[in-house]
Order: structure tokens, then sequence, then C-alpha cells
């Protein structure tokens, strides 16, 4: 009876012994295992946070969990974020996070102010008010001088003539002008275009003459229709001739060559609407 004891109390030594050889066995292979095993790879380099801090961005977690939150730190392990929506700062290890979204920023007129927002409202109606106006009727300087222009972008016209001269001369003086050319705005919204036409000056005193050349302007045209507009001849000649009569009391032609370019600016400067101002439909 004593030896089967004896054997039975060898046996559980024995075994005891072994289960503590197996675990330290399996404890020393492990550290070795963790000591040999390289550290995991950083899927989002140095550099990616650095491009990315205080921007916000999606970040891709290891099991495919997403994270919108705005980079603030990071060094070589964490990285700390500011959770979008909530504002709460949490720090998370690098080798978690897989890949990195920079989410774009709402344009300037997404956050403007909403008193901005009307002002720039106003003025794209204003502008659009005043670019369906077309057909201008204006008075320029000079007894009964009246002008129509028309300004269809990117053509531009007018017709004028002075009511006023044929009734104070007995109809010995009487000039019109007559302009086609073409129109450009400043800038897209803006109210102010610049003119380049040629012209015919039409003009007689007992005589005739017709100035032919050509000349540039500006136009202002105002959302309520208002409209004022110069013009300037740049260069011409004026053919014509000159009849007898107790007004100058001389006759000719009109052919030499300072005689063409002087008559087509004194024309220009009776009949050509220099300044003019009214209102446009």
């Amino acid at each position: 009876m004593v030896r089967i004891l004896g054997m039975r109390s060898n046996l559980r030594l024995q075994t005891a012994l072994w289960l503590i050889a197996i675990a330290v066995g399996r404890s020393a292979a492990a550290d070795e295992q963790a000591a040999t095993t390289p550290p995991l790879a950083l899927s989002v380099p140095t550099e990616s946070w650095q491009a990315v801090i205080n921007q916000p961005v999606v970040l891709k977690l290891v099991g495919g969990a997403e994270l919108a939150a705005t980079p603030i730190a990071f060094d070589e392990h964490t990285v700390t974020l500011t959770e979008t929506g909530t504002g709460r700062v949490i720090s998370l290890s690098r080798d978690q996070v897989l890949t990195l979204t920079l989410v774009p920023t709402a344009a300037p007129a997404a956050n403007a102010s909403p008193s901005a927002v009307e002002s720039a409202a106003v003025q794209a109606r204003e502008w659009s008010r005043s670019d369906n106006r077309h057909i201008g009727l204006q008075i320029f300087a000079g007894p009964g001088n009246l002008m129509i222009d028309f300004d269809y972008r990117p053509f531009y016209g007018f017709v004028g003539s002075s009511f006023g001269y044929p009734f104070i001369f007995s109809g010995h003086y009487g000039a019109g002008a007559i302009g086609l050319g073409g129109t450009w705005r400043f800038s897209l919204r803006s109210n102010w275009s610049v003119d380049v036409f040629g012209m015919l000056l039409p003009t007689w005193w007992d005589g005739f003459s017709c100035g032919i050349g050509a000349g540039f302007g500006f136009h202002y045209t105002s959302p309520i229709g208002f409209t004022v507009a110069f013009k300037i001849p740049f260069f011409g000649l004026a053919p014509g001739n000159i009849f007898s009569n107790s007004y100058s009391g001389n006759s000719g032609s009109i052919n030499s060559g300072s005689t063409l370019i002087g008559y087509f600016f004194m024309e220009a400067g009776m009949s050509l609407p220099i300044i003019s101002m009214g209102y446009r439909f």
C-alpha cells in the first residue's frame, strides 16, 4: 500500500515538472519570435501626415472603419486628431491607419455671409437688366441734335443728325453721322463698353461733302436705362464739292490731301456725337 502511494506521488511530480517545462519552452519561443519579428510597416508615411496637418481628412483604419477628423499633431508612433462633428481630441497608433483622403474645402461663396450673397445676387440681376437694353435714344451738343444707337454685342451702330441747323440756316447747312462697328465690355460684369466703328459724315452747305473714316469710343448703360456715350474721330477723309454761294463766296472741289483730312475733322466736330446721353430701352 505504501509502495502504491509512493508511485502515485512520483507520477504526479513528474507530470507537474513536464507541464512546467512545456510552459517555459513556449514562453521562450514567444520571446524569441517577438525579438526576431520586424516592426509593422506604416501604411501612411510621415510626408503625408505633414501635408494634411490642420486639414480635414477621412482616415481608413485597420478593419475597414472610416474616421472623419483633422490631424493636429503626430510623432513616430501616434497621431492626434480632432474628430469632425464632435470636436473630440483623440490619439491613434499610426499603424492602425491604412489610407488618408483629403476632404475638399468648400468654395468661398458657400461660406459667404447672407448679406454678401444677397449683394452678389442684386449685382447679377442689375447686370442682367443692363445687358438686355439695346436701343438708345440720346441727345448731343447742338440745336436739335439727336442720335439713335443700337448695342447688340458684338455689334454696335448709331445714326445721328441735327434737326435745328437746317432751320437756323434756312436749309443752307445740315449734317449727319452714320456709324457701324463692334463693341466689347470692359469685363464680364461691367456696364462700360469700348466701341470701334467706321463712319460716314454727310454734310451740306450749298455744296456737299461726305466724311469717311474711323473712330472709337466708350458707352455706359445703367441698370435703370440711363446711358452716356463718348465718340472720338481717329482718321478719315472728306471728299466733296463747294458751290458758289453768298456764305462762302467761292467754289471748287475738295480733293487735296490736307483739305480732305481737315474737312473730315471739321465735319466730325459738327455732326459726330462726341458726347451724348439719354435712355436705352
